[in-house]
């Protein structure tokens, strides 16, 4: 192949995002957004940084948290 690895990425994105439906694409190009304003917001020095082991123990709370309160239903 004559592309660069960098073209055969782009290609193969492409092709990807072509079996995509519409909502699928516009859902992945927000979360783009998100990631990248994200990125500004850690650059600026704005952003709450969370260790990785407090971000899991939240995640596992909430998870916890969520099966208990379905319980009750």
């Amino acid at each position: 192949m004559q592309l660069s690895i960098e073209e055969r990425s782009w290609l193969a994105e492409d092709l990807l995002n072509s079996l995509r439906s519409a909502e699928e694409r516009q859902i992945a190009d927000e979360w783009v957004e998100v990631a990248e304003q994200r990125l500004d917001e850690i650059e600026a020095g704005t952003a709450e940084l969370v260790p990785v082991d407090d971000a899991i123990r939240r995640a596992r709370t909430a998870v916890a948290d969520a099966r208990k309160a379905s319980r009750r239903r």
